[in-house]
């Protein structure tokens, strides 16, 4: 039986040199970004921007505005912009179709299985990286309120009643408000 390894007393950590990778440089105005290897970035922010382009603007208008937040990108950039522009429009009406807008799930269950129908829906029409880029953040604060919904012992409350509840669970949970 072999004696066991000598354990090294704990050292202060080394400070962090100057050269270490720093968080990368994103550029760009606008709708769109891109980092130094000129590729559009896929983020939270991308997608709202992208929503909010969409929901102001339809027909010419919105192609001048999407050529005109195109300009500035690099080619690549660009490319996959326009590419996202159509994926976009092409997802609202997948998602309109699927999920009419006004009508809501009456219990939590039934939320669930919406949100895992978007996902699958985002993953055909953005593939399953870029959808996981752009609403996973959303979409695991979403389960989670879904959840507590579903986990509220409370019969006889309404949907309403139970989001307002969840919400008040969730922000104790991620330690936005004491208990």
């Amino acid at each position: 039986m072999e004696a066991p390894a000598p354990v090294e007393p704990a050292r202060a950590e080394a400070p962090v040199p100057a050269s270490a990778p720093q968080p990368p440089v994103l550029r760009g105005e606008g709708v769109f970004r891109f980092d130094a290897q000129g590729r559009l970035v896929l983020d939270p922010g991308t997608r709202q921007r992208l929503e909010s382009l969409l929901a102001l603007h339809a027909g010419d208008a919105l192609d001048r505005r999407v050529e005109s937040e195109l300009a500035s990108l690099p080619a690549a950039a660009a490319a996959r912009a326009r590419e996202l522009v159509a994926q976009f429009e092409a997802y609202g009406t997948a998602q309109r179709a699927a999920y009419p807008p006004g009508q809501a799930p009456l219990v939590p269950e039934e939320g669930l299985a919406q949100l895992a129908g978007l996902q699958a829906l985002r993953a055909s029409h953005f593939g399953a990286e870029a959808a996981r880029q752009m609403f996973e953040q959303d979409d695991a604060v979403a389960r989670r309120l879904l959840e507590l919904m579903r986990d509220d012992a409370a019969a006889t409350l309404s949907m309403e009643e139970k989001a307002v509840r969840a919400l008040g669970r969730f922000d104790i949970e991620r330690g936005a408000v004491r208990p």
